[in-house]
């Protein structure tokens, strides 16, 4: 993965552990799409390229912007997990739009994103991707399932 190339580029990082989609028996919300990355951090007396955590977060989220569809959060991991359990997001703040339109609750969350990009202090922002993502359709031929014995719970 491009990623995990350009963390490896990073001297602070020691490891880098990723943990993508969910398990067979899913303890975790996290849809099957996305992956979280756990980076093992050398101790802070040997960083060469940041002084300080949020330098370090700033030169990650550079080094990683240019990757084409993906979107980086920096948090702990027991601070992610609560949040997403809270909110259902894994940000500190999380605004939820509702409605029956998703083309037009995109638009709007892309405003939204951009109103707020411009805010002083703010970091990272992302849309959550309801729109253009592929699914599966599945239709049932309940008659040939009938043939073979098969009912639809099965």
């Amino acid at each position: 993965m491009k990623s995990n190339k350009l963390l490896k580029d990073f001297p602070e990082i020691e490891d880098v552990v990723a943990n993508i989609g969910s398990a067979e028996i899913p303890t975790d919300p996290m849809p099957v799409e996305i992956a979280d990355y756990v980076l093992v951090m050398k101790p802070k007396s040997e960083w060469t390229s940041a002084s300080s955590r949020q330098d370090m977060f700033e030169k990650l989220e550079e080094s990683l912007h240019n990757i084409p569809g993906v979107g980086f959060e920096f948090s702990q991991p027991i601070q992610l997990r609560f949040n997403e359990l809270m909110t259902g997001s894994k940000a500190d703040i999380a605004i939820k739009l509702f409605g029956e339109d998703l083309d037009v609750l995109f638009q709007n969350a892309t405003k939204a994103e951009s109103v707020i990009k411009q805010i002083d202090g703010v970091g990272t922002v992302n849309v959550e991707q309801t729109i253009g993502m592929p699914q599966v359709m599945v239709k049932y031929d309940y008659q040939r399932m009938a043939q073979y014995g098969l009912h639809i719970q099965e």
